[in-house]
Parts: C-alpha cells; structure tokens; sequence
C-alpha cells in the first residue's frame, strides 16, 4: 500500500502517520509532502499511489480546482481532503470535485481509521458535519415519525437498525460481523434488506440518509 500525504503542518502527518497502519495494513510506505506543486510533482515522477490524503488548505492550494487537478492527476487512486478550518458548504463541493472522501481533522482516531478504511473499501466518506449546518442547526432534514427517524427507518427490524448504526460507524463487513457476533454472509443479507427499505443503492447512500434523517441505532 502507497499513500501520497500532502498536508503542510507537520504534526497532524505525524499524527496521522501513526494510524494509517491501523486503517491500511503495517506493509504501508508513506510520502510525504508539504505543497500542493509538490504534490502535483510527486503524482507526475513518482511510484503510483493507492490513496493520496490531501490537506484543503495548503498556503499554494487554489480552492476546488487544485482539488479537481489533484483527482484527475491521482486517477484511479481515491482522494480524500482532509481539512481542520472549514465550513459546512465545503463538503459537497469538494466531492463533486472529485474527492473520495472529506475527513475533518477533529474526527476521533477511531473514525479516521474507519473512514479510511471506508474509502479504500471503493465508498465515499461524508461526515456528519455535512448534513449540519455551521451554526449547528439541522440542514433540510425530513420530518421525524415518533421513534427519532425518518419515514422508512421505522420499517427496520431492531438487527437491521444495529448494522446500520455499525456501517454510520464506518465499520466494514467484516467488522459488523465482529460486532454484532454474525456471519459476513449474514451481514450482506441485512444490508440488501436495509437498502431496499431505505430506498438506496449504496453503502454511502444508506449512511448519507441515516445522518441526514437523525436515525438513532
């Protein structure tokens, strides 16, 4: 596993540096750098990456098109932007440029590890903090039934509302079936059943409808 880490403060890549094995595997090589020409450079000349980890707000960075270029040098290696000063109406953008994923730098270890782990496994990573808006305040949220959920999360069984609390948690399955003591095979029925009655197609999407509807697992 190559990962591309394009980040100008130091400590958060020696931060982050010490997770990625959790998320990746031991047998991981890192590059490092701290510009977004460098980062450019480094995807021209050097060995291929399988995930590049791109900070937002590097002082060279030129908003959504440095991202777009980013993406479009790294294909088919996801991208995921990873920023500690944003807004709320940054995300979306930056994964409609391209960006596998959008990991705030406040996120705890266990969800940055679970969010890498999300993208590499072919999914987007969509925080929380999408579905909020800046002043905390609830974006275009559906209206609630009387158990806390959206229309549709009232016709889950209590295993299914379990799996999906576990997959909002960024787990993959194999982890879900560590978790809810299940097989995997059993997990990926759950899920089929889960996206039926939500209506989606994916695992992101399941999660997207889930945060965005105030499912309580």
């Amino acid at each position: 596993m190559h990962v591309l880490f394009a980040d100008d403060h130091a400590l958060f890549r020696e931060g982050l540096k010490y997770l990625l094995p959790r998320a990746v595997g031991e047998d991981v090589s890192i590059r490092e750098v701290a510009s977004y020409a460098e980062t450019l450079a480094a995807l021209r000349d050097g060995a291929a990456p399988d995930l590049v980890l791109l900070d937002l707000r590097m002082p060279d960075m030129g908003g959504l098109d440095s991202v777009r270029s980013v993406c479009e040098a790294a294909h088919p290696a996801p991208v995921v932007v990873c920023s500690g000063a944003y807004a709320q109406a940054d995300i979306f953008p930056v994964l409609e440029a391209g960006a596998a994923g959008f990991i705030p730098k406040t996120l705890s270890a266990e969800s940055m590890v679970n969010a890498v782990r999300l993208v590499l496994s072919g999914e987007r990573y969509i925080p929380a903090a999408a579905y909020w808006g800046d002043d905390g305040a609830d974006v275009g949220a559906p209206a609630l039934t009387d158990n806390g959920a959206a229309p549709g999360f009232d016709r889950l069984t209590e295993r299914e509302r379990e799996v999906l609390a576990a997959l909002v948690d960024g787990l993959s399955n194999k982890e879900i079936a560590r978790r809810l003591d299940l097989k995997e095979v059993t997990v990926r029925a759950h899920l089929k059943s889960i996206f039926h009655k939500l209506e989606v197609t994916s695992r992101t999407r399941a999660v997207s409808e889930a945060l965005r509807g105030g499912f309580r697992g």
